[in-house]
């Protein structure tokens, strides 16, 4: 189902669906995953317009804003579709979500409010935590999940710890007030 985000007016805009970026992975003797505040998101874009799909990954990341062109407003990524030349904005909403702790469980990592594009594909890559699970688990700071899997030794519980079997996707909800998200029926 197509979202067709420019023809909403400003005065709907509070009821606009937001995106939520969903991960699964399979952790073992891992208790949370959780994006480090501020990171590099890696995500390709799809003209709401024309159907064009970005031929690379965009970076995005909630530390840099840009002014959008023709408005007072700004957003942590502005495109322009090579296909149709339409501009397109991303801002991410929210990046403090509880950390996944379920595995292979979907559980949202990130919100963006997109307008003219929508996220089409997001890349791993690094800047991830993780928390190896028991009393005492250690913390690993800068996880890298650019392989599609990640595995270490946590000496603190005496255990390998593992992140695997990787995926993403992108489901949209609709805002229900402000820092509170709920699935669109």
């Amino acid at each position: 189902r197509r979202l067709d985000l420019q023809l909403c007016s400003p005065r709907h805009a509070a009821t606009m669906p937001k995106i939520e970026l969903q991960i699964k992975a399979s952790l073992e003797n891992v208790s949370e995953l959780a994006p480090i505040p501020g990171r590099l998101w890696h995500i390709k874009t799809k003209c709401e317009s024309c159907g064009e799909v970005s031929e690379s990954f965009n970076t995005i990341t909630t530390t840099e804003t840009v002014e959008l062109e023709g408005s007072r407003g700004t957003a942590h990524l502005d495109i322009k579709c090579k296909m149709c030349e339409r501009h397109g904005h991303i801002t991410i909403e929210d990046e403090a979500l509880p950390p996944v702790s379920e595995s292979g469980a979907w559980a949202a990592v990130a919100v963006l409010d997109c307008r003219g594009v929508a996220p089409d594909s997001f890349q791993f890559m690094n800047q991830w935590r993780a928390k190896a699970a028991g009393d005492g688990g250690g913390a690993f700071d800068d996880v890298d999940l650019t392989e599609g899997e990640w595995a270490d030794y946590d000496e603190a519980s005496d255990a390998s710890v593992s992140i695997m079997d990787l995926e993403s996707r992108f489901e949209s909800v609709a805002a229900a007030g402000k820092g509170k998200h709920r699935k669109r029926k």
